[in-house]
């Protein structure tokens, strides 16, 4: 599913399309002193950088990146029924907390490859995670409800500039082979971050309630901010493109009249939405009705998290030998096994954490 969103957001750098991302040269692009990047016109020049592409400190860093939308989730997750305590709110009420964000993670998507695009990588990173802090600080803060999932979903539209634009810098460095090791390794670095988060934030909200989770976020979000501007150069081409709604719209046409992808799209779709389905409801049920504590649900989620994980490296080593369209069905059979005998026991009226 990462290479997927990959392939979706690489349609809004502009004008650039996914046909044109595909005609990059191939091989890393550092390997020349000013190396070009083919987009829907002449070949631009990319910048002489001077960065290690496979340095440590450059992979964790993009691993966190990538990582933002996750740790704005999942850390958040034991603490629903407090926030929902906290201002008398229904269950549906307390949901737009989870789903503020969300739609913040879809409109900010639009934005984010468009502007880095015109501005550069490097000043709407900056952007974006300043914004992230003080939406985070905020969230905090907030009086009431609406308060809060207005600043969720500020923070939506700013988590989501980091990993869109982490897999823009992985193709400003390196194309092809190069490009999915850079973007496998950041994942490896990502792959923490789904399970410690719920740990943290059940840890927090048990000992000092539901907002040092949001102080908890803007901690993060500022050491990783100072890091992008002490580390992290522009990798942009040095060409700018003007933001054009005509490219981005040639692009979903053309991403849209392609079976290849449609199919695919549609699945991950499906499989998104029974993700989702689960993580905005699963903290409301587990923790009122069978009575999990904040840490012990946590602890939960994160075993979840580890067979998330799990499947996606099974799946990534499995794909080479059966074939995308082989491990795509056997994928989508196991996931629909799964929800299938999640509906019947609920249905059965078996209630266990198990």
């Amino acid at each position: 599913m990462y290479q997927l969103q990959y392939q979706l957001q690489q349609m809004h750098f502009g004008r650039r399309s996914w046909r044109g991302a595909c005609r990059a040269p191939s091989g890393p692009m550092l390997d020349s002193p000013v190396p070009a990047v083919r987009r829907h016109g002449p070949v631009l020049p990319v910048r002489a950088l001077k960065i290690d592409s496979d340095s440590k400190a450059l992979t964790l860093m993009l691993g966190m990146l990538m990582g933002l939308r996750a740790m704005s989730m999942d850390s958040i997750l034991p603490a629903m029924p407090a926030i929902q305590e906290s201002f008398a709110a229904t269950t549906a009420e307390a949901q737009w907390v989870l789903g503020a964000i969300m739609l913040g993670f879809v409109t900010g998507q639009f934005a984010a490859g468009p502007l880095a695009d015109r501005f550069g990588r490097r000043p709407m990173l900056l952007a974006a995670l300043g914004l992230y802090v003080a939406a985070a600080i905020a969230c905090a803060l907030s009086p009431s409800l609406p308060v809060l999932c207005l600043a969720r979903f500020v923070q939506g539209c700013a988590a989501v500039f980091g990993p869109v634009l982490m897999r823009a810098i992985v193709r400003d460095l390196h194309a092809y082979e190069a490009a999915a090791r850079l973007l496998g390794r950041a994942t490896f670095a990502f792959s923490i971050l789904p399970v410690l988060m719920p740990l943290a934030g059940g840890l927090l909200v048990s000992s000092l309630g539901w907002r040092s989770v949001f102080w908890l976020q803007s901690s993060f979000v500022l050491l990783l901010l100072i890091a992008v501007a002490l580390r992290l150069p522009e990798t942009a081409p040095a060409g700018r493109t003007p933001l054009s709604v005509t490219g981005m719209l040639r692009s979903y046409a053309f991403l849209l009249g392609e079976k290849r992808f449609r199919a695919p799209t549609l699945l991950a779709l499906c499989s998104s939405m029974g993700v989702y389905a689960f993580v905005t409801n699963s903290a409301l049920i587990a923790i009122p009705v069978l009575g999990l504590t904040p840490g012990e649900y946590a602890l939960m989620y994160s075993l979840i998290m580890v067979g998330y994980l799990a499947g996606a490296r099974v799946g990534g080593r499995m794909v080479m030998r059966l074939g995308i369209p082989r491990i795509l069905f056997r994928a989508s059979l196991a996931s629909a096994t799964g929800g299938v005998l999640m509906a019947g026991l609920a249905l059965a009226g078996v209630q266990s954490s198990l």
